[in-house]
């Protein structure tokens, strides 16, 4: 016996979910070319009771006839294949949805930013305020799913993009001579449109936050879209440091003028030589390169106690501000 595999591309169908079955119906007709004739067909049935093709069983001699484990094995191969069909087209359409809710989100400028301060415990002062992304009215209201879908449905880079332009439109707000981060992904930093973004900047009140945790493809190019931007005063973050591999290879290859510290370091880290230890390490590396040390994630006093004998000198954290009104970014103490 033969099989003959359906074009799965000829008859497009949206399905809801639920139990997919196949049966065997008995088929009859002439011989074909190759001299077979068909047997019996197995509907490729998706989960509304849709036939969406058939699998045939040919015979190629006249006394064949089909066994109950070829009929087994074909109903098995088709629901299999149904079963494949419809999680394609499931995907297919959460695609859609998903797509289609984030160009809504986009188009609608339907994104805020609230500003958390980072404070320098060297020194009396600000260091920067950072803008954060929040989707007031969405569910949910917290960033890094919305950045993570629109990246699978390649629409990143756009709300990105105008997460930085609703961050940049407030630079005038903060005080005179404030600094302001924005958290960038090395893929939307080398989109034109961001280059553009860049050269227009007041860079030497930029900091831009490289927030990819995934290995970089091409350093030199994103170091070529950094260089204008950094020779007239930008300054360049990783973040996350210490969560990942790519996080230390951004500090190996882009040599930032910060380093920002994972909250897995600081959490805890007055009872934990460990984290301490890898701290100092940290501090001694970024001194090494001209870079300065950020602690995020900083919630208590004990946290903050031994990051200041640890010679860190900033911090950001809900011990030193809220994200709040851009207003109120800048108004930040810690004891």
């Amino acid at each position: 016996m033969e099989l003959f595999a359906p074009d799965i591309d000829s008859n497009p169908v949206n399905a809801p979910a639920g139990p997919i079955a196949a049966e065997m119906i008995v088929a009859s007709g002439p011989p074909q070319r190759d001299g077979t004739s068909p047997q019996f067909r197995i509907p490729i049935r998706l989960s509304n009771g849709t036939d969406f093709d058939t699998f045939c069983c040919f015979r190629s001699r006249s006394e064949a006839i089909p066994t109950g484990r070829d009929v087994a094995d074909m109903r098995a191969f088709a629901a299999l294949v149904g079963r494949f069909i419809q999680e394609g087209f499931e995907r297919t359409c959460e695609r859609s949805a998903l797509r289609a809710k984030l160009r809504e989100v986009i188009d609608g400028e339907r994104i805020a930013m609230l500003f958390q301060p980072a404070v320098r415990i060297d020194r009396p002062g600000i260091a920067f305020v950072e803008a954060l992304a929040r989707f007031p009215g969405l569910e949910p209201a917290l960033p890094s799913p919305w950045f993570e879908a629109a990246h699978r449905v390649d629409l990143g880079a756009e709300l990105e993009l105008l997460a930085f332009d609703k961050a940049l439109a407030s630079l005038p707000e903060l005080a005179e001579g404030a600094v302001l981060s924005v958290n960038m992904s090395p893929a939307t930093l080398l989109k034109p449109a961001m280059r553009d973004r860049l050269a227009g900047a007041p860079a030497e009140r930029l900091i831009i936050e490289i927030t990819e945790h995934r290995p970089v493809e091409d350093y030199a190019a994103l170091a070529d879209v950094l260089r204008p931007a950094r020779e007239r005063g930008l300054k360049v973050a990783v973040d996350d440091a210490g969560a990942g591999f790519a996080s230390l290879r951004h500090i190996l290859v882009l040599r930032p003028d910060l380093i920002k510290l994972d909250m897995s370091l600081s959490t805890g880290i007055e009872r934990d030589p460990a984290r301490r230890a890898l701290a100092a390490a940290m501090m001694s590396f970024a001194g090494s390169i001209g870079a300065e040390l950020v602690a995020e994630g900083v919630e208590r006093a004990a946290e903050l106690s031994a990051l200041r004998a640890l010679g860190i000198p900033i911090v950001q954290g809900h011990l030193c501000g809220y994200p709040g009104p851009v207003g109120a970014a800048t108004e930040a103490a810690v004891a």
